[in-house]
């Protein structure tokens, strides 16, 4: 019966910190149980693979004005991930300028960062995108990059306020382990 309530307080707990944004595992070894908090910390422009965008081109979204597959023998390597391109010529682009070509947010659902949610970076849909003065926007999915335009102007605005908030929690916290209780 102590068991039960050790897990159900630990399971508030995790309720607790999955709101302030946190990602929780509980770990049970020999009847001990601890509870790991994780924040969100920054993954530079890339997913668990290493490639920014799943691969697709950054560029050609200023090009050609849409979503398109890279290659990897068109491949560059910036901040810490893989950048995919379609052509020679649009990997030469952004190696001439890669912050002007680089998504907003460091691939972050440009939308969760209005929002203050945790969308991973670099996880959602390539096709759901918008460039806004110049710089690109990326957002989880079709449906979220929908919100994000039902109020444009004001979620523009909340992204821009909230990032470096964001981005310092993210560099301050990287991991936090609650003690383990019997």
């Amino acid at each position: 019966m102590e068991n039960k309530k050790i897990i159900f307080l630990l399971n508030i707990l995790m309720l607790i910190f999955f709101i302030s944004g946190c990602a929780t595992t509980i770990l049970e070894n020999e009847g001990e149980y601890s509870l790991h908090v994780y924040r969100p910390i920054l993954l530079p422009l890339r997913d668990n693979t290493g490639l920014s965008i799943k691969g697709y081109d950054t560029v050609a979204y200023f090009t050609e004005g849409k979503a398109v597959q890279g290659f990897p023998e068109f491949k560059e390597t910036w901040k810490g991930a893989i950048w995919y391109f379609s052509s020679e010529e649009n990997r030469n682009l952004f190696k001439s300028n890669p912050e002007q070509y680089a998504p907003q947010y460091e691939s972050y659902c440009s939308w969760s960062v209005a929002k203050n949610n945790y969308i991973p970076p670099a996880t959602g849909d390539p096709e759901a995108w918008m460039i806004i003065d110049s710089k690109l926007y990326l957002t989880y999915n079709k449906q979220v990059l929908g919100l994000w335009k039902l109020d444009l102007k004001k979620n523009l605005a909340l992204s821009i306020e909230q990032w470096p908030i964001k981005l310092d929690l993210m560099e301050r916290y990287a991991a936090v382990e609650v003690p383990s209780i019997k």
